[in-house]
C-alpha cells in the first residue's frame, strides 16, 4: 500500500532537477544498464496525469505484490518526467535481469501503447539538446532521449547500455513500433549534443528558485520505498491479466473526482458485479438507481454462485467468505466501481466478497461545490476542519448523515 513518503517522493521534475538529483543521491547500487518499457496500458488517451501514475503505482503494489513501482523514472506523453521507484532498489523490469541492492539497471517506462498501429512515439537526436525545439509529435520521444543520453553520459555507460525487454523476456516492450537500430543513432546524437551544450555552458543547470525544492524532493526520494527489491524474477506483464487489471484501476481511479462527473459503469461491468453485491436504499433492496437488487438475486449468491465458487475451489484451500459495507459517505457509484476493482483481487486468495451498497453520499455536494475552488488550484489538503464543517452543515450534512445512520439501521 502506498504511503505519504512515497507518494509525495513521485513528481514530475526537469531535466535540470533530474541531473541535480543524480549528482546528489546517495548511491549504493552501480547502474550497469537502461531497460526501456511502455507501460502499454495506459496508453496516451488513458494518461491522465499525476492520477495515473499513482494508479499505477498501486497498481504493480496490490496487483503484483511488489514493495513498490515497478520503474525508477516514467515518461509521460506531454515529455514530463516523473520519478518512481528509489533508485537504490532493483526494479521490477525483466525475469533474470533486474540486478539486486549491489548493481543492475535503471528501469524507464514510457506512457503509451508503442506497438505497431497505435501510439507514435517520434524522436530526434540532434534536437535533444533544447525542448524549445520539441512539437507535440517529438516532445515525449525527445524526452526520452534526453533522459538515456543524461543517465548514459552521467553513469559512462555504452550506447549499447540501452536494453529493449522484449530482448530479455515477454512482450514486445518498449512496442513493436520502435526500431533498437533507430533508437541506438538518435542516442548517439543526442549524448553528443549533450556534451556540446555542457560544453558550451548550455548545459543543465538547476535555477536557485528550485534548489530548496529539489533538495527536499532528495530527501523525501531517498527514503521511499521499502528496504529490499522484489527479487530477481520481478516482471510486468503486458498482456493477460495484468493489463486487464489495470484497465480496473484506471476506470475506478480518482473516485472523488468521478461520484460527481457521473462515472461510466456498463452492463457487462454490473453484470460481473452481480454475483458480488447488494444494492440497498433506505435499508431495503434497491428498486432503480446504476443497480438494481431483488430477494432473487441475494437468493442466487448463496444458492448457486457461492456454491460454484466452493466447488471450483482447490481441495486443500478453504473458502472464505468476506461481508464488505462501505462507509456511508462514498456514493453508488464509486462504492460500485470499487468493488469491481477489488473483486479480482478476493477472489484470487479464495476469499468471496459480498458487498452491501448504499444509495447514499455526501461528497459529490462537496466536491460540486468546491469544484470553483479546485480550478482555482486550491489544493484539497488546505481545506481546514472548519471550512468544511460549514460547508457540510449548509449542504444538510447533518440530515443527510441521519439517513445514513437509519438506512444502516434498517439494514441491519
Amino acid at each position: 500500500m502506498l504511503n505519504q513518503t512515497d507518494i509525495t517522493a513521485m513528481q514530475p521534475v526537469s531535466l535540470a532537477q533530474l541531473a541535480w538529483l543524480l549528482d546528489n543521491f546517495p548511491w549504493q547500487r552501480q547502474i550497469d544498464a537502461l531497460h526501456l518499457h511502455h507501460s502499454r496500458r495506459p496508453n496516451h488517451q488513458q494518461f491522465q496525469g499525476r492520477t495515473t501514475i499513482l494508479e499505477m503505482a498501486r497498481h504493480h503494489m496490490d496487483g503484483y505484490g511488489w514493495g513498490a513501482i515497478a520503474q525508477h523514472l516514467t515518461i509521460a506523453p506531454d515529455g514530463q518526467i516523473w520519478l518512481g521507484r528509489n533508485w537504490n532498489l532493483a526494479p521490477a523490469s525483466a525475469a533474470g535481469h533486474n540486478g539486486n541492492a549491489v548493481s543492475g539497471p535503471l528501469m524507464v517506462m514510457l506512457i503509451g501503447d508503442f506497438d505497431r498501429g497505435n501510439d507514435l512515439l517520434a524522436f530526434d537526436g540532434e534536437a535533444a539538446a533544447s525542448a524549445n525545439a520539441d512539437d507535440a509529435n517529438t516532445r515525449q520521444g525527445n524526452a526520452m532521449l534526453r533522459v538515456l543520453a543524461l543517465l548514459q553520459n552521467y553513469f559512462d555507460l555504452p550506447l549499447e547500455s540501452l536494453r529493449f525487454p522484449r530482448d530479455l523476456s515477454h512482450g514486445s516492450s518498449p512496442g513493436s513500433g520502435v526500431d533498437y537500430g533507430e533508437c541506438v543513432q538518435q542516442l548517439r546524437k543526442a549524448r553528443a549534443a549533450l556534451r556540446k551544450a555542457e560544453k558550451e555552458g548550455k548545459g543543465f543547470r538547476l535555477l536557485s528558485k528550485d534548489l530548496k525544492e529539489t533538495r527536499m524532493l532528495l530527501h523525501t526520494f531517498a527514503q521511499s520505498g521499502p528496504d529490499q527489491g522484489d527479487g530477481a524474477d520481478a516482471e510486468l506483464r503486458e498482456n493477460g491479466q495484468g493489463a486487464r487489471d489495470f484497465n480496473r484501476f484506471i476506470d475506478a481511479a480518482d473516485d472523488a473526482e468521478r461520484a460527481f462527473r457521473g462515472p461510466d459503469i456498463t452492463p457487462a461491468m454490473l453484470d460481473e458485479l452481480s454475483p458480488y453485491t447488494i444494492n440497498l436504499t433506505m435499508g431495503r433492496f434497491s428498486t432503480d438507481g446504476v443497480m438494481q437488487t431483488s430477494a432473487a438475486d441475494v437468493d442466487a449468491i448463496f444458492e448457486d454462485h457461492l456454491v460454484r465458487a466452493l466447488q471450483s475451489r482447490s481441495s486443500d484451500q478453504p473458502l472464505r467468505i468476506l461481508f464488505y459495507a462501505h462507509g456511508g459517505l462514498v456514493g453508488e457509484k464509486t462504492a460500485l466501481l470499487q468493488a469491481y476493482q477489488q473483486v479480482p483481487w478476493w477472489r484470487k486468495n479464495n476469499i468471496y466478497p459480498i458487498y452491501f451498497i448504499w444509495e447514499t453520499g455526501l461528497w459529490p455536494m462537496f466536491f460540486q461545490s468546491l469544484r470553483g475552488s479546485r480550478d482555482r488550484a486550491l489544493a484539497r489538503e488546505a481545506f481546514t476542519d472548519g471550512f468544511v464543517e460549514r460547508l457540510a452543515r449548509g449542504a444538510g450534512g447533518p440530515r443527510v448523515w441521519q439517513a445514513i445512520k437509519s438506512s444502516a439501521y434498517t439494514a441491519s
